[in-house]
């Protein structure tokens, strides 16, 4: 991974997926249900988010990882999997 994955915390992969156990824990999901997120889990296939958790999950990512969501990019498929939003993070680093 790139030196930017490195500088917003999610160079390690399984140490991101924690992350966002964490904040999906946060958000309202069930400890259980978020103990089976995996790389390529759909958040939203597997009820893990709806359009509501969706936006409190974005700005705890923006806090966590400490970057900011342009309203361009605040779409659901940019949410989809802990892969999307690893992405998403990469993409815009820090603030």
């Amino acid at each position: 991974m790139s030196d930017k994955s490195k500088s917003v915390g999610v160079a390690n992969p399984q140490e991101f997926i924690e992350k966002l156990r964490d904040i999906l824990i946060e958000v309202g999901v069930p400890r259980r249900t978020a103990q089976k997120l995996e790389w390529e889990t759909d958040f939203f296939k597997n009820g893990m988010l709806d359009s509501v958790s969706l936006v409190a999950m974005a700005v705890k990512i923006e806090h966590v990882f400490g970057v900011r969501v342009p309203t361009g990019d605040f779409d659901p498929a940019n949410f989809v999997s802990p892969r999307a939003v690893h992405a998403l993070i990469l993409r815009h680093g820090r603030k």
